[in-house]
């Protein structure tokens, strides 16, 4: 879809005529009519021509957060696309990416291309990125063939324009700080939990009231330890640096875009500055650009590009998800951080002390370097036939990661005091020894593509022809068995259009890939139409309506990303073999699962869409779709009887279904002095598992089939037995003996008995939410102006089992203020949770309405003030543009959610928020 550009820039006034060189009703400054779309493959199309369901973000308004990973932008600012948080952890930065939800039981991961070339968007700079287009329906995404089913994201980077060489050039730097951390119980506060557990156990009591008082007044603090292991593990703050230089400019003969960046995080850890060495995380990354347009002849042009990041990420020895798992999990009493003797504590129990685990376990260096690069050989051929013109492209894109490091262990020492004599008693662990040299290779991977392409254009009075014709091949290699792909791609799309009014598309992809052993190659059709209503005679040129087009398409495409192999028997260990008189044992193997016949994923898709503006402020997008994907590889378990003696085969026989709703409304004003804009979006997708080949059930409330992908399934809770009598009077309960303070369950079967068939449906899916919203604010009055960007999620569940923070104590585990509301007899008549134990109860601690909540919240993802200084006044010293600003991302989350933040319900470094300041000017 070559089709001339009419206008780039929303704020421009733009004149669109129409077959007859007449003014179409009105100059239209709105997106829908003059933006340019992206749709991939070198491809891009007015979007008044567009039959396809793409939405697109410009860089301006990825600017506006200018996160270190541009993924992480993209909050709330694309109906369709789902951005969701999963971390904070220094140099750890990619959030989770969903197009319209799940809609596999496998994997749902989506296809991002930056410039065509299959890139982490994560080794982007943000600033160097001109647009963002999310594809979500079949007209856009068929020509993608077996990659295009999960949806696919584009990015476009900046080129050059011809003019003379602009220098932008732009600072930020900030602090950060830690959402928020469970808020644990002291020495004296753990130490009574344990001992009411106990007694409600039947036990003894483990902790004397003067040991209590111990820990309370802090008069033997190597006996008696009272820590807050996250105030001795983190610091307050971290700190984060954004530097970036670009260059733009050019002429008739070449226009050029190059840019260099550079990033640098500090993180949370305390480092104590105990060793030679330092052990704070701290992330250094440089990214460059540089894209390159050179006119070679009158009729042919050269695009070469080249981008690529080096990174850096320095942390302690020991890992962080070890680090935070020691810090939640070692209550405040357990013991000190070092003790009288300068040693490190610990005990045989908590041998993890998180201190020393950031200051004395050595440290690691894990180094990336990332280089892409490619080029597009455009050809007019309109000396052969006009409108002809051909344009062949190729790309590289390799990964290589290494690890270099020195690790050691650290002695510690546990120390206990006889309370009659009062000796102390040591008990010393492991060794302070000297540093081991840690190195290696990390990830390795490369990914290359080309693809040739002939389009054809021609306009023949009021009929308009576009269509391409073109072969893709790509090839992924990585490290390690089965981890190199193949794919290849024929395909053609035929565009129509008749007086701006009527619109037509058919795309056709025949595409194969080497996950399959047979039958590698698969058809995947599309068919798309509009209508531009507001073209038509009937709507007067002074009507409020000033566009409105109707969208729909149907097609096909595929999903290759599939467990690989099912096609093999599998043969394993069935145990030992013994023989000879002496009954040696020798290891023996025989058949496992069957080999089956796999398939590529198939996507069906339909798309209904609705363009309007109004009033020439008001912008509504709506599309409502179905999906429905089959050949799903699932185990077939549920359909074999155990009795054939191996395991059943991999089948292509799953099925889902996926319908919702995307909508974006957008009102805007501009004056001259005074200009605002709001925009809100909300997407909505709930997917239903059709087929899976369950294993049978007793009991229809128990199937999954027939449910989202994640259900959450568990008991309904009835309240907590109050007195033994209770419990004998009630349903036996099979999970574990019961106690006053148990939980009571609901018989769901009427079988007078409580145990796995009794589980039924509850709330939502725990995998994602189905409903996606966000407000995007933006006002501006003399160069003075504020952006603010609330991004939120509904009906999602999300069940509270993280150990230490919400199931506490069992197995030595930590315990939190959550937890202040258990079971006791003098609280029975308001409590909310079961009685604290320090035995093994299965029947409290499993999936149950009581542990499910909403994990639904609200979140202000950015907020940002800035002053652009006036032009004249900048003009005297030679700069075009001069812009300072505040801003803060993650600042505040409404929710449901104690403790933890719903995005982050385990023991992960802390999620992040910033507040920055920088400027940007431009000469």
């Amino acid at each position: 879809m070559t089709y001339s550009v009419m206008a780039q820039n929303q704020n421009t006034a733009v004149t669109i005529k129409n077959q007859d060189s007449t003014v179409l009703k009105n100059a239209l400054v709105q997106k829908l009519v003059s933006e340019t779309i992206y749709t991939g493959n070198g491809m891009q199309i007015e979007k008044q021509k567009l039959t396809s369901a793409i939405n697109k973000v410009s860089g301006e308004e990825l600017e506006k957060t200018n996160s270190f990973n541009p993924a992480n932008s993209l909050y709330g600012l694309l109906p369709g696309l789902m951005v969701l948080q999963n971390g904070g952890n220094v140099g750890a930065r990619d959030p989770d990416l969903f197009i319209r939800g799940l809609n596999t039981l496998n994997n749902n991961s989506i296809l991002i291309l930056v410039d065509g070339i299959q890139t982490d968007i994560g080794y982007l700079n943000t600033q160097s990125i001109e647009s963002v287009e999310v594809l979500k329906d079949a007209a856009a995404l068929a020509i993608y063939g077996q990659r295009g089913a999960n949806g696919v994201l584009l990015i476009t980077t900046k080129t050059g324009v011809k003019q003379k060489m602009d220098v932008s050039l732009s600072y930020q730097s900030g602090i950060t700080t830690a959402v928020g951390y469970p808020d644990f119980l002291d020495a004296s506060g753990y130490a009574l939990s344990v001992n009411q557990a106990r007694e409600l156990d039947g036990l003894s009591p483990l902790y004397s009231p003067a040991a209590i008082q111990a820990y309370k007044d802090g008069s033997l603090p190597d006996f008696y330890p009272n820590v807050n292991w996250i105030n001795e593990s983190m610091r307050g703050t971290g700190t984060k640096m954004n530097l970036n230089a670009a260059f733009r400019g050019g002429d008739d003969s070449m226009t050029y875009y190059a840019a260099i960046n550079y990033q640098a995080e500090n993180g949370l850890y305390n480092d104590r500055g105990l060793e030679e060495y330092a052990t704070q995380s701290k992330y250094d990354r440089v990214n460059f650009i540089s894209n390159l347009n050179v006119k070679l002849t009158s009729t042919t042009q050269l695009d070469a590009r080249l981008l690529g990041a080096i990174d850096e990420l320095y942390s302690p020895g020991s890992s962080y998800r070890s680090i935070m798992d020691a810090m939640y999990g070692t209550p405040a009493n357990a013991f000190p951080v070092r003790n009288y003797k300068n040693v490190y504590g610990g005990t045989n129990i908590y041998g993890n002390n998180p201190v020393a685990m950031i200051n004395s376990t050595g440290y690691e260096k894990n180094q990336a370097t990332n280089i892409g690069i490619g080029g597009t050989l455009k050809q007019d051929l309109g000396s052969i036939l006009e409108g002809l013109s051909a344009d062949f492209t190729v790309g590289h894109f390799n990964r290589a990661t290494s690890i270099d490091g020195q690790t050691k262990t650290y002695l510690y020492e546990e120390l206990t005091r006889n309370e009659t004599t009062l000796d102390t008693i040591s008990q010393t662990y492991s060794e302070d020894s000297a540093l081991r040299a840690n190195s290696g290779n990390g990830f390795l991977n490369r990914y290359t593509n080309f693809f040739g392409k002939l389009n054809y254009e021609k306009q023949v009075d009021n009929h308009e022809f576009n269509s391409f014709l073109m072969f893709a091949q790509d090839k992924y290699v990585g490290k390690g068995q089965y981890t190199t792909y193949l794919r290849q791609n024929l395909a053609g799309n035929f565009h129509y259009g008749y007086k701006d009014k009527y619109l037509v598309d058919v795309t056709l992809s025949y595409a194969g890939s080497s996950v399959l052993p047979k039958d590698r190659f698969e058809f995947y059709p599309a068919v798309s139409s509009a209508w531009v209503i507001s073209n038509e005679d009937f709507i007067k040129e002074d009507s409020w309506i000033k566009y409105l087009k109707l969208r729909a398409s149907f097609g096909y495409a595929g999903n290759d990303r599939i467990q690989q192999n099912t096609e093999d028997q599998r043969y394993g260990s069935v145990g030992n073999y013994f023989f000879t008189r002496n009954n040696n044992a020798s290891w023996s193997s025989g058949e496992g699962r069957l080999g089956g016949n796999p398939k590529m994923e198939k996507a069906m898709m339909t798309n209904i869409g609705l363009d309007v503006n109004l009033f020439r402020k008001l912008n509504l997008t709506v599309d409502a779709f179905y999906n429905k994907r089959t050949n799903i590889l699932v185990f077939s378990d549920g359909q074999t009887s155990n009795l054939l003696g191996v395991g059943a085969p991999v089948l292509p026989n799953g099925e889902v279904t996926n319908r919702g709703l995307e909508a974006s409304l957008t009102w805007q004003e501009s004056g001259k002095d005074f200009n605002y804009a709001a925009t809100a979006m909300f997407s909505y997708s709930k997917n239903r598992i059709e087929e899976m080949s369950e294993t049978p059930r007793p009991y229809d409330y128990m199937k999954r089939t027939g449910h989202s992908i994640g259900q959450a399934f568990g008991l309904v809770s009835d309240g907590f037995f109050n007195s033994q009598a209770d419990i004998d009077n009630s349903n036996p309960q099979l999970f574990s003996l019961v106690s006053p303070g148990d939980i009571k369950y609901v018989d769901q079967n009427g079988d007078n008995v409580i145990d796995n068939f009794d589980q039924v449906a509850l709330g939502y899916s725990t995998s994602v939410p189905e409903m996606y919203f966000s407000l995007n604010l933006n006002a501006e009055y003399k160069g003075l102006g504020v952006n603010a960007i609330f991004q939120g999620i509904a009906n999602q569940s999300v069940l509270l089992n993280t150990q230490n923070v919400y199931w506490p104590l069992i197995n030595n585990a930590n315990i939190t203020t959550f937890s202040n509301n258990a079971w006791t007899p003098s609280t029975a008549a308001t409590a909310t949770l079961p009685r604290l134990t320090t035995l093994d109860n299965d029947n409290n601690y499993r999936s149950n309405d009581i542990w499910l909540k909403d994990g639904g919240y609200v979140k202000l993802r950015t907020l940002e003030f800035y002053f652009n200084l006036p032009q004249q006044f900048v003009n005297k010293y030679g700069v075009n543009e001069f812009k300072i600003f505040a801003r803060g991302t993650n600042l505040f989350s409404w929710d449901s959610i104690e403790q933890m933040d719903p995005e982050a319900l385990s023991t992960t470094y802390p999620l992040l928020k910033t507040l920055s300041l920088g400027l940007d000017f431009t000469f």
